[in-house]
């Protein structure tokens, strides 16, 4: 019951909190909420989960699937935005185990770069606040 009561105070139309096995891309899509570009699963869980034609599915592969009609069975369906709650279909792409790995490395290598970056320019400005200059 606390899910109609969060629907209610958010203004929200009152809709059960399961849907067993009905789901559909507009449907799955309805139930996130946008963050910046993506569309988010709004669920308390990384991935969220959904039963359908009997099977538990991640709610990100559902979503690929039904927008793309493309089996996912054995594949990783890569978040293109690194975005792991996102649900948006075209910021999903089928990928190898290995490329998905790679990709998420090669983004980590990239996002410390950055902050090292960052790190040294502020010591630069620090430096030359220091020394009276750009002051």
């Amino acid at each position: 019951m606390a899910h109609y009561t969060q629907q209610y105070t958010r203004g929200q139309e009152l809709k059960p909190l399961r849907v067993m096995g009905n789901w559909t891309l507009e449907l799955i899509l309805d139930k996130a909420r946008p963050a910046g570009d993506c569309l988010v699963w709004d669920a308390e869980t990384r991935y969220g989960a959904v039963r359908y034609q009997g099977k538990t599915w991640g709610v990100h592969r559902l979503a690929y699937h039904l927008a793309t009609g493309e089996s996912v069975d054995g594949v990783t369906v890569h978040h293109i935005c690194a975005n792991t709650r996102c649900v948006r279909p075209d910021h999903l792409q089928l990928a190898s185990n290995a490329e998905n790995v790679l990709e998420m490395l090669a983004r980590k290598d990239y996002e410390a770069r950055i902050a090292a970056l960052e790190a040294r320019v502020k010591e630069l400005e620090a430096a030359l606040t220091a020394n009276g200059v750009g002051a």
